[in-house]
């Protein structure tokens, strides 16, 4: 934060933003183009949160800034993501690839014990045809498999709700006779990436397969910004958006509590490395965490009982994760081949005979270069917990599974020992993924209940945007909050 930032009176602002993650800043470029003073502010020293990149070495690696609230992901399937560029008028660049996917199934659940490749498609047409090939569905029940995708992707939207608190597990041994193809359908969400999906809610489920009509395509993409890399490339033109509509960024500044008057809310207190406190007096307060981090911001006095309740249950239900990430002097090889590796999209791991979800791996630098230096390539494996926080898993032991996924990468392509550079695990806390995606736990508005002024828009906001979409949506659901009240109170 500049030095010269003046401590001694209060900061005027329309509107002050808790939090630079992709929410907040969708919700401040959509505010600033409609003409409000908008001013962010957040912990980590780079925007992005958890959803952007930050250099390390010259390369990229996602999952941003340690400091940083929200989620992380590596690629996004970016559908409102079209609409929130449309609407706070940015442009995003991006690198659009095939929908694709690579399952590797190591039939021992061990990286020597043998293993099978087998490329596919995402979508309800590409998982029926990995269904005999790859998920262990007989051919002779394909049909009855096919019926079950039916019912799951092409449900009427009122029964999303209906359905929410039914469990997939009970849900497939009431519908669906055949036990492979029961099993097909489970591996098919490990693939997607529940590692749990016998616990996730039928309702959720068919949520996540309905094509909203009103909704573009998805883009399955990588950011393609020229000087930001990785999903921060989906960031910053946000960020540059509000600075350049007039509003501010102040980054190194902790936020520590709402202002309010009455019950109203009046601004935000932060405070900078040395501790000096500002004041950012305001008309509304958005608050761009997921609802448990924002809790303590909003105060017991102020948090609404159910709000708090939920609170606990979402945080119950959120995912952390592990990393593996090296720098390659060259591209990986494929040991089989001899080729240089050409796969473009995710490659998704499942071990022995139950086919067990053991997360994925993908080489950004394929489709997106520029995220490594030049003729240099990253490899950047993932194992997410989709864990209660009881079933929370010890270090070494998360360690020790990432590591077999690195050694059969070893056995996969031919040069990754000779083409390594560098390499590092990456532990990354709660929340790490969207873990509640899958959960029945209907969730909030942006909204505060009994606090005028005052809106959590982060990603536990209720959304049918997936894994990096959800953010986008969220700021436009937040935004049109703000500004709605903001244009009723003049």
């Amino acid at each position: 934060m500049n030095q010269d930032f003046d401590f001694s009176k209060p900061l005027e602002t329309d509107v002050v933003i808790a939090g630079a993650g992709l929410p907040g800043l969708v919700t401040g470029a959509i505010l600033a183009k409609k003409g409000h003073r908008v001013t962010v502010v957040d912990h980590a020293p780079v925007v992005g949160g958890r959803f952007g990149s930050v250099q390390f070495r010259d390369y990229w690696l996602d999952f941003g800034h340690r400091d940083g609230r929200g989620i992380g992901d590596v690629q996004v399937g970016w559908s409102y993501g079209q609409l929130a560029a449309k609407e706070a008028d940015v442009h995003v660049p991006l690198k659009i690839v095939d929908r694709v996917v690579r399952i590797h199934h190591l039939h021992e659940g061990t990286a020597k014990g043998g293993h099978t490749v087998t490329p596919g498609r995402w979508g309800e047409e590409g998982f029926i045809d990995l269904a005999t090939k790859a998920f262990g569905c007989a051919d002779e029940h394909l049909q009855e498999l096919m019926i079950t995708m039916m019912k799951l992707a092409r449900s009427p939207v009122e029964m999303h709700k209906e359905m929410m608190d039914v469990n997939l597990r009970d849900w497939l041994n009431t519908e669906v006779e055949e036990e492979d193809a029961r099993l097909a359908v489970l591996t098919m969400l490990r693939v997607i990436y529940s590692q749990y999906p016998e616990r996730a809610s039928v309702g959720r489920v068919m949520g996540f397969f309905y094509e909203n009509p009103d909704l573009p395509d998805p883009q399955p993409a990588f950011g393609a910004h020229p000087t930001a890399g990785g999903m921060q490339g989906l960031v910053q033109p946000f960020a540059d958006a509000i600075k350049e509509r007039g509003g501010q960024i102040l980054l190194d500044m902790q936020p520590l509590e709402v202002l309010y008057e009455g019950d109203r809310a009046v601004g935000l207190l932060a405070v900078n490395h040395v501790h000096l406190a500002v004041e950012i007096r305001a008309k509304a307060v958005v608050l761009s965490y997921p609802l448990w981090e924002a809790a303590p911001l909003i105060g017991k006095a102020h948090m609404d009982p159910g709000w708090a309740e939920l609170s606990d249950k979402l945080e119950d239900v959120s995912a952390e994760g592990i990393c593996w990430v090296a720098g390659l002097k060259e591209a990986p090889r494929v040991r089989t081949t001899g080729e240089v590796d050409d796969h473009i999209g995710w490659n998704r791991l499942l071990t022995g005979p139950g086919r067990a979800y053991h997360g994925g791996y993908h080489v950004p630098t394929l489709a997106v270069p520029d995220m490594a230096p030049d003729g240099k390539h990253l490899i950047h494996v993932l194992l997410g917990r989709w864990v209660d926080k009881s079933e929370s898993v010890p270090w070494q032991d998360f360690k020790g599974q990432m590591s077999m996924m690195r050694d059969y990468l070893h056995e996969f392509y031919s040069n990754l020992g000779d083409s390594t550079e560098w390499s590092g695990f990456q532990r990354v806390s709660r929340p790490a993924f969207l873990a509640w995606a899958w959960s029945g736990i209907e969730r909030h508005a942006p909204r505060a209940p009994n606090v005028k002024g005052l809106y959590v828009g982060g990603t536990t906001v209720e959304s049918d945007g997936r894994s990096l979409d959800i953010a986008p949506h969220v700021g436009m659901l937040t935004a049109q909050a703000v500004q709605e009240d903001l244009a009723g109170s003049k």
